[in-house]
C-alpha cells in the first residue's frame, strides 16, 4: 500500500491494521511516486494479477469484486 499523505506518521497510525507493506512519500499528487504510477486522484486502486502485473488502473471499489470474478473464470 502506498501512502501519499503529507504527514506519514499520522497516516501510518491510521493504517496500522491494514495488511501488507506500506510505503509513505510526502508530496501528495505531486510526489515522484504519484507521477511514476500516473495517480491523479485519491484514492486510486490498481488490480494486480497473481504474476504481479497490473491488470487495471481504472478499477473502482464498486466494481472490483466483479472484475476479480471475471479473472477467476
Amino acid at each position: 500500500m502506498h501512502n501519499l499523505d503529507n504527514s506519514p506518521p499520522l497516516a501510518g497510525a491510521n493504517l496500522e491494521s491494514a495488511p501488507g507493506t506500506q510505503i509513505a512519500q510526502a508530496g501528495g499528487l505531486d510526489s515522484p511516486l504519484a507521477n511514476q504510477y500516473g495517480i491523479v486522484v485519491l484514492p486510486t486502486m490498481f488490480l494486480v494479477g497473481p504474476d504481479g502485473k497490473v491488470i487495471s488502473r481504472t478499477v473502482q471499489i464498486a466494481t472490483v469484486e466483479d472484475e476479480i470474478k471475471k479473472l477467476l473464470k
